[in-house]
Order: C-alpha cells, then sequence, then structure tokens
C-alpha cells in the first residue's frame, strides 16, 4: 500500500515504532500525576499512550492520504483545508475516546461509571490536541501541494524555453 510506504517514507518501520515509543513517553511523563506504584503499571500505562500515540499519528496520515486523492489541493485548496481538519478532528476525538474505553475496561474490567462525565472531562483538551494535529498535517499537505506545483510550473518553464531556443534556431537556420 502506497499509504504505509508514504507514512513511513521517512522512516523504517522500526523508527516509527521507537518514534511512536518516544512520543508514548512523552505523553507520560506530561499527564502522569505521579510515580508508578509497579513496573507492570508503568507498562500498562505505556501501552495506553503508545495506543492513543500510535492511532493518532497512524490515522492522521491514512486521512489525509485518503483525501489528497480524493480532492487535490490546486483544485479546492478550502474545501480540501476544511474537510482535512474536520475529519481529523472527528478521527482524533473518536479514536482516543476508543483507547481511552478499551483501556479503562482492561483495567478495571468494566466501563466507568461516569459515563457522560467521563468522556466531558477529557475531550476538551482531546479537541484541541487534534484541532493543532489536523492543522499541522493539513499545513504539511499543503505546502508539499504547493511545492510540487511549483516544480511543475518550473519543469514546464524549462520545456517551453528549449521548445522556444529550438523554434529560433530552425528560424535562423532552416537547413539544419
Amino acid at each position: 500500500m502506497k499509504f504505509i510506504r508514504d507514512l513511513v517514507k521517512p522512516f523504517t518501520i522500526l523508527q516509527y515504532i521507537l518514534a511512536n515509543l518516544g512520543l508514548s513517553l512523552l505523553i507520560l511523563a506530561f499527564f502522569t500525576r505521579g510515580p508508578f506504584i509497579s513496573f507492570t503499571e508503568f507498562l500498562f500505562y505505556l501501552s495506553w499512550t503508545f495506543l492513543i500515540s500510535f492511532t493518532q499519528w497512524t490515522g492522521a496520515a491514512l486521512i489525509n492520504h485518503l483525501l489528497d486523492r480524493k480532492i487535490k489541493w490546486k483544485d479546492k485548496p478550502v474545501l480540501r483545508s476544511i474537510l482535512g481538519i474536520g475529519i481529523l478532528v472527528i478521527y482524533s476525538v473518536t479514536a482516543f475516546l476508543s483507547v481511552k474505553y478499551i483501556m479503562y475496561y482492561l483495567k478495571y474490567g468494566s466501563l466507568p461509571p461516569e459515563g457522560w462525565d467521563f468522556v466531558s472531562t477529557s475531550s476538551f483538551i482531546t479537541v484541541a490536541i487534534s484541532f493543532n494535529i489536523s492543522l499541522i498535517f493539513t499545513a504539511i499537505g499543503f505546502f508539499k501541494a504547493w511545492k510540487k506545483a511549483v516544480a511543475k510550473a518550473e519543469e514546464l518553464n524549462t520545456e517551453m524555453m528549449a521548445y522556444r531556443y529550438e523554434a529560433l534556431r530552425n528560424q535562423i537556420n532552416p537547413h539544419f
């Protein structure tokens, strides 16, 4: 799949996993309140943050890949931006809450008793983070498309100059 090659192009698979693990450790350091009771607890929360990191990064890359195939930046940049940001925010919140509920269930054996309060306490932070992630992915996609369009224009300009030179040369010396 081209998507996977594009996703890990700057990395090897191992580097991609290690980058997600590093991001997981940062998330863990930023959002935990105190020391862990045991190494098992640390591993559980590390796997929790790894799943969050992996789903966010991979999902956002997949969504951008699919949107890039369906809606070209050069044709409809405003629509592509709005759809990209909107879909990425919805996906990010859904993926985050899904991982949160699954991991809560694995840890405690039941769904959280608070219900909507469990969702709403982290939804604001989740929306803010996912909005920023979507802005970053949208900006990267836009600038990649812009760079590609500039390179294509330069290539066409070079071809046009070569064609004009050849036409002028044939005009001056028609015998060759």
